[in-house]
């Protein structure tokens, strides 16, 4: 075995940490769990005492041989691919909580970054989002562009059981109802009628209509989308529900129409990049 993502089984695994295969397999299938650790108590400095669970030797022989291979199948990753690391580290040789905070002071995500690195993600963890900081991305995500400054476009979260109700608002696109399922909280994106796109008398300013509030809206959850790519959260934007099922469901305000729906979790999948058009298909000149 000369390759880790060459592993299939547990005795390739075995094989490949040069661990004796009967140990491996006792480890993780005959020994209880609790027998794997030792507990023990150390004092505070201010007072009380921290508890402390150890691997066993047997396991922690284990864990070191899993970590040294898992740290240098990551610095093949980043040589092949030419990438210079500057992420988070712990419990590294020539490292300390000093060059971790470094890293985290010198740390900004370029407009860039942001844009190119976003996915949509349609597989989640379970780790719940705060509304602390869903209320962060909201608040970021109102520095959008809007109709004539109108800020016509609200966010309504939705978990628990309205979740699970809202995702079987998806009889026209039934896998859209799996991903809801599947992300611990869903945002409904609403706009105000009537407000962009239109004069204070009510016409229409433009022959577009209120087409203008489908630009808003678009502006909007693209904003909140990158928003939360920058918090670490996955999203993904989606048109096919049934509108008016989930309308009612969420009892959307007569003078609102309801948009999207934006699963909104910690990402349980990475998804590549699918291929850009070239910039010479994009752009154009005029003179």
């Amino acid at each position: 075995m000369q390759k880790f993502c060459e592993i299939k089984t547990r005795n390739d695994l075995a094989d490949f940490l040069k661990i004796p295969r009967k140990n491996l397999t006792y480890v993780l299938y005959a020994e209880k769990v609790e027998n794997l650790y030792r507990v023990f108590e150390i004092p505070k400095k201010n007072g009380g005492v921290r508890v402390i669970c150890a691997p066993q030797d047997r396991l922690a022989k284990i864990q070191r041989s899993l970590a040294a291979a898992l740290w240098e199948y990551q610095k093949l990753i980043w040589e092949n691919k030419n990438i210079q690391p500057n992420i988070s580290h712990a419990f590294q040789k020539e490292k300390s909580i000093i060059t971790n905070a470094k890293i985290q002071e010198d740390k900004h995500m370029t407009a860039k970054e942001c844009i190119t690195g976003r996915r949509s993600i349609r597989q989640y963890t379970d780790q719940p989002v705060s509304h602390e900081l869903l209320a962060q991305i909201v608040e970021t995500a109102s520095y959008a562009p809007s109709w004539k400054h109108t800020q016509i476009v609200r966010y309504i979260a939705v978990e628990g059981e309205k979740k699970a109700k809202l995702a079987a608002c998806t009889s026209s696109f039934p896998g859209n109802g799996k991903i809801m399922e599947n992300a611990p909280m869903v945002v409904a994106v609403t706009v105000i009628k009537g407000r962009s796109g239109f004069e204070r008398d009510g016409s229409f300013t433009t022959a577009r209509g209120d087409a203008w509030q489908m630009f808003d809206a678009g502006v909007a959850s693209e904003a909140f989308c990158l928003a939360a790519y920058e918090q670490g959260l996955g999203t993904v934007i989606m048109g096919i529900f049934d509108q008016q099922e989930a309308a009612d469901l969420l009892e959307i305000p007569e003078n609102q129409d309801l948009i999207a729906l934006i699963p909104i979790g910690y990402p349980a999948e990475a998804p590549v990049a699918p291929k850009r058009k070239p910039v010479t298909d994009l752009l154009s000149y005029q003179q």
